[in-house]
């Protein structure tokens, strides 16, 4: 009997001792910081030659901040408030120079990586054939999704 009894004494103090080691070891990690920057530019009205008025309203996002980069592959989706199915617009991708589809007043996702990377648009509001108020709003909501 006191045999098995230094034999506890003597294990439950290895295994003490093996918990406060690892109680004591320190983690040093460093926390991703993702970068997102929305830009916008003060509407314009644009008169063309064939008698069609335009509010072009423009904004940009991008991923970098001076000389700090994005860490995190990171996406991104657009919507677009404050426009009803009276109004007629488009969305213009001005980097990849083509238009953006638009359903239920919502982008698809884009991919913004860890390059230095910014994309530019435009919301072109026909005011000709559109059943507008005299003031109109725009308003952005981005969604965002990470990857790990």
């Amino acid at each position: 009997m006191l045999f098995f009894l230094i034999v506890y004494i003597f294990t439950y103090n290895l295994v003490y001792a093996k918990y406060c080691e690892k109680i004591k070891q320190k983690y040093v990690t460093k926390i991703a910081e993702p970068i997102f920057i929305l830009e916008t530019d003060e509407k314009k009205i644009v008169e063309y030659s064939d008698n069609i008025n335009s509010e072009i309203y423009r904004f940009s996002i991008k991923n970098y901040k001076e000389n700090k980069i994005n860490s995190i592959t990171m996406y991104y989706q657009f919507e677009i408030l404050g426009l009803d199915e009276n109004i007629k617009y488009q969305v213009w991708d001005i980097s990849k120079n083509k238009n953006v589809e638009i359903k239920d007043g919502k982008s698809s996702f884009f991919c913004l990586g860890i390059d230095k990377k910014e994309n530019k648009y435009c919301i072109i509001v026909d005011l000709l054939n559109s059943k507008i108020n005299k003031n109109l709003n725009i308003d952005l909501k981005i969604n965002t999704k990470f990857l790990k």
